[in-house]
């Protein structure tokens, strides 16, 4: 796959993950997500899947517009 694709994780279950999503991710290998925070982060590092966050971005800037700038 080339290019940007976009999933949703849902509400953080990840039995409540999209078998589209899931097959989406499953195929990439690796995910960029706004946050490390979220519930299935961790199930999909479980898989094997590189997740990379912006989370430092949050820690660096003091306000969400400063952030959402930068991401």
């Amino acid at each position: 796959m080339a290019g940007i694709i976009v999933v949703g994780l849902g509400s953080g279950d990840l039995e409540r993950l999209t078998l589209g999503a899931w097959n989406t991710i499953m195929k990439t290998g690796e995910i960029i997500v706004r946050t490390a925070d979220h519930p299935i982060v961790g199930a999909l590092r479980e898989q094997g899947i590189r997740v990379e966050s912006y989370d430092p971005l949050y820690e660096q800037f003091a306000s969400f517009p400063d952030v959402y700038a930068a991401i």
